[in-house]
């Protein structure tokens, strides 16, 4: 689980050459030893362990790694976690600012760049299994560009003219989005509001789009919560 991850570095030793007659190998302890080990920075020593094969005549050293993951840890995940949370606040920028597409894009562009920047320190393998962060990275891409596509829309509608009248199917999506607003929320005055007779002639394309930033920005962030806790499970498991 990069950068979490665990590794089992095996060393086999074999006197080629001879029979089982001619030499036989005893190993004289049962760990690596580590008179002359120095410290890495990036991998931290857990354990070792040291077998002989009676056939072959063979020592097979079994040495632990456990990678140091901080520095991944500060300069790769956090990074990206900041950024997917920077991507929900697209849907408070006001449409009038012009923005809105702009700035959308531009989280997005980052986060593919932290996409590259990883699969250039993981190998290029899928067996047994992809690493999770690539996995995470992937879905923080797709939840990006389905943010641009639903920000692209929200503004259509925003913006469209006022001589085009609100269809049907807008309007209950606004009405529909209102009502269950504010039973969440315990609004009375709201919902007292939207539940008044009359209420679907004064919808206009302004409070579609208004909806659409509404229900996008909702839905977004609970898909971003589920996909880091997924994350967060798979690592820890």
């Amino acid at each position: 689980m990069y950068p979490f991850d665990t590794q089992i570095c095996k060393l086999m030793i074999l006197p080629w050459g001879y029979t089982n007659e001619e030499i036989i190998v005893v190993p004289t302890y049962d760990y690596v030893v580590q008179w002359w080990f120095c410290q890495q920075q990036t991998w931290k020593f857990i354990e070792s362990s040291v077998a002989k094969n009676e056939n072959l005549q063979y020592l097979e050293f079994t040495m632990k790694l456990k990678r140091h993951p901080m520095f991944f840890v500060l300069n790769l995940i956090l990074p990206i976690c900041v950024m997917i949370i920077l991507n929900i606040f697209v849907f408070l920028l006001p449409p009038e600012s012009g923005e809105r597409v702009g700035y959308a894009v531009t989280v997005l562009l980052a986060i593919a760049v932290f996409l590259t920047i990883s699969s250039d320190n993981l190998p290029a393998t899928s067996s047994p299994r992809i690493s999770s962060i690539s996995i995470l990275l992937f879905a923080d891409v797709c939840i990006s560009a389905f943010i641009v596509l639903m920000v692209i829309l929200s503004s259509r509608y925003y913006h469209r003219e006022g001589e085009y009248p609100v269809n049907k199917f807008m309007r209950g999506f606004v009405n529909v989005s209102r009502i269950v607003r504010c039973k969440v929320c315990c609004c009375r005055r709201k919902k007292e509001k939207y539940s008044e007779k009359g209420n679907e002639e004064e919808i206009k394309w302004t409070d579609v789009g208004k909806e659409i930033d509404i229900v996008c920005g909702i839905f977004i962030t609970v898909v971003i919560y589920i996909v880091n806790a997924l994350y967060i499970i798979d690592v820890a498991v």
